[in-house]
């Protein structure tokens, strides 16, 4: 029987030395939601501030992972996680015994710090968003390009994403094309959420999603062929589908509460989205399932491909 597109994909991404028996449980750990670009598309400002930011607070993480008796992949999102207190130190600690990955826009003066101090061994991979506009305010793509530069030679795993806002179809190609030629591929990402009274990724014209297809196809090529991922949480290339026809993983079976759960600013932590609490960082408990359950989200593209399944009949 013939591979689904969603099959031959989660294929592709899975071309290194990286394997499960490196992790024994996964986290979506939103460290915070302070961030120091103002995307439009975002809901993460250098205005906001959410959950605890105390330079105390890495410690309290440190010693619930490693008392979890659980060897951990810990995707580290925000916000900007740079942003977070002590941010290497508190990498360096918990890579003493766990991996871990990120997503970024790699703007802040720390990361250096981070390149030299962190093993790449110990990270699957890095996805630095772009953000193509904030950089533009700020002048700063050559401060983006010699960063990329640094840590690509350190030898840690990098891709690129760009959140495909309605306006930035117009130029897109032409920033393609430019970051190709100095030897980094970007990765076009579904925007996600309400934007002008409409849903997106639903909301792309038939020329937007084509277009967004087409880049799609061609970045995954040419990351590919520098076998270049881990086993990434982010798989960008589900976009495609997202943006097709909306997955809807709602009454499968998942695996999330057992191998994967997200971790929130406050230390709570869910099975997915923040309704199903099975623990709290800072209480030091956490209650993993026995096995896979139901889901009870409507979509969450990259880590529901990952955990969940179709029961067999019978």
């Amino acid at each position: 029987m013939k591979k689904s597109q969603n099959d031959q994909n989660m294929k592709i991404f899975q071309t290194s030395n990286e394997s499960n028996d490196d992790y024994e449980i996964e986290a979506d750990w939103i460290i915070g939601l302070l961030c120091n670009f103002d995307c439009e598309y975002c809901i993460s400002h250098t205005k906001e501030k959410y959950g605890v930011t105390s330079i105390n607070v890495g410690k309290k993480y440190v010693d619930f992972f490693n008392s979890s008796g659980k060897k951990w992949l810990l995707h580290i999102t925000g916000g900007e996680p740079f942003l977070f207190p002590n941010f290497v130190e508190l990498c360096k600690e918990i890579t003493k015994k766990h991996k871990i990955n990120l997503n970024t826009n790699l703007s802040s003066a720390n990361v250096f710090s981070f390149a030299d101090e962190i093993d790449p061994k110990k990270v699957t991979f890095i996805n630095i968003g772009l953000h193509i506009i904030e950089r533009e305010k700020r002048k700063s793509i050559e401060d983006f390009i010699e960063k990329h530069k640094y840590f690509e030679q350190r030898g840690f795993p990098l891709m690129v994403s760009y959140v495909m806002y309605p306006k930035l179809f117009s130029r897109f190609a032409n920033d393609y094309d430019y970051f190709k030629s100095i030897g980094i591929s970007i990765f076009p990402k579904s925007l996600r959420g309400v934007f002008f009274d409409k849903r997106y990724p639903e909301a792309y014209t038939v020329e937007e999603k084509k277009f967004f297809l087409e880049f799609s196809l061609k970045a995954e090529k040419e990351m590919t062929q520098r076998n270049f991922f881990k086993d990434p949480i982010i798989n960008l290339s589900l976009d495609r589908d997202f943006i097709e026809e909306k997955q809807n993983y709602k009454g499968r079976m998942c695996l999330a509460g057992k191998k994967f759960v997200r971790i929130f600013p406050d230390g709570i932590i869910t099975r997915c989205d923040k309704k199903t609490e099975i623990g709290n960082v800072f209480n030091g408990e956490i209650n993993l399932y026995s096995g896979a359950n139901i889901c009870n989200t409507y979509s969450c593209p990259y880590f529901c491909a990952k955990y969940s399944f179709l029961q067999k009949k019978g």
